[in-house]
């Protein structure tokens, strides 16, 4: 039997395959989870318009993930944050960066793009790695300055 996957599956395909399985995987997991239906020329011809849509925004993303990968490229913020020596009072997280990133190019980003390992707790310069899309990793220098 065909069908169109409506959502991802493991270990069967994505979101607007098409996929032959058996009437019984269909109608027992399938069907009444709403993760597929039945292929008709209908719904192949709208599965196939889908996944042109989704290739042309994909594109749009990777366009757009390497401008900003350009603005990221030789950009250097610094954060000021109180410490003894270059130790820390406390870290410079996530949430700092992103809205020190977000003041110095004006665009939006999520706690998942920044590639930290953990919290900066001395001061110093770092590269920070942030992931724009799918395959597109840009970094920028981010200089903590310790203050008394």
């Amino acid at each position: 039997m065909q069908v169109i996957l409506k959502q991802n599956v493991q270990h069967l395909g994505k979101k607007g395959e098409m996929k032959n399985v058996k009437d019984g995987y269909f109608m027992n997991f399938l069907q009444p989870r709403n993760l597929a239906e039945v292929a008709t020329p209908v719904k192949i011809k709208q599965a196939e318009e889908m996944r042109k849509r989704e290739v042309v925004q994909h594109g749009r993303i990777q366009e757009q993930a390497g401008e900003i990968k350009g603005k990221l490229k030789g950009l250097k913020i610094t954060i000021k944050a109180k410490a003894k020596g270059d130790k820390l009072y406390g870290s410079i997280t996530e949430k700092e960066i992103l809205k020190a990133l977000e003041d110095k190019l004006n665009i939006r980003f999520e706690k998942e793009n920044l590639l930290l390992s953990e919290h900066i707790k001395v001061a110093g310069t770092y590269e920070v790695p942030v992931r724009l899309a799918e395959g597109v990793e840009g970094k920028f220098t981010l200089e903590v300055k310790g203050e008394k």
